[in-house]
């Protein structure tokens, strides 16, 4: 998910060419559609397994699963902008091999990595794709299966879309600038989720297997 606070952009992760991979819009205030904003470039550029996506507004940016990139396209008309990608061998090379989630403050492109023996953000620079290790988030044992990402600048929330029921499904808050736990900001919601985008208010947030965005209050 990603908005500008008036469209809001959902992708759609269905695996293999042709399959429907594209980026949908709606209108944020009333959830009715607005194809006229879809990217629906992908499958042409060879970003098919679709997972993430964030935007400064110009330029959207969205990773793909299996082959290790983040695609950028021009946000007005979905047309590519290859300049812009974060490349697949800057990716591999930091062991960033399932890159889902993205979330930028407009200088560092934060990347989830949704792999069972390595759960991690990774941090690039957006101007150049160059790595950050240095602003790189450790998810430890809190995470299993990361996937999304929001942040106020402040503190960065994480969907879990494996996280263990028995426990309440939550979203995770980390310390944006240190990369420490801060678990007093959890959200626990009940429902496996995937995708996240809030305007500091609203937190929009989209789940496994049920297709709808529910909001909740953020604070």
């Amino acid at each position: 998910l990603w908005s500008d606070g008036t469209t809001l952009w959902v992708v759609n992760n269905v695996s293999g060419e042709g399959s429907g991979d594209k980026v949908y819009a709606y209108t944020l205030a009333d959830g009715s559609r607005d194809a006229d904003k879809d990217i629906d470039s992908l499958n042409a550029a060879g970003n098919n397994v679709p997972a993430g996506l964030w935007s400064d507004g110009t330029t959207m940016w969205v990773s793909d699963v299996t082959d290790d990139k983040v695609y950028a396209y021009t946000l007005a008309d979905g047309a590519r902008d290859a300049g812009k990608d974060i490349k697949a061998d800057t990716l591999k090379s930091a062991g960033n091999t399932t890159p889902l989630g993205l979330w930028s403050d407009g200088t560092t492109l934060w990347v989830v990595n949704n792999s069972s023996s390595d759960d991690k953000i990774f941090a690039y620079t957006l101007a150049t794709g160059a790595r950050d290790a240095a602003k790189d988030i450790d998810l430890d044992d809190n995470s299993v299966n990361p996937s999304g990402l929001w942040s106020d600048g402040t503190t960065l929330w994480v969907s879990d879309r494996g996280d263990d029921f028995s426990a309440g499904p939550k979203i995770y808050a980390y310390t944006l600038s240190n990369g420490t736990r801060n678990a007093g900001k959890d959200i626990t919601i009940g429902v496996i989720s995937r995708a996240l985008w809030s305007d500091g208010v609203t937190l929009w947030i989209s789940f496994l297997n049920f297709e709808r965005i529910q909001a909740y209050q953020l604070d």
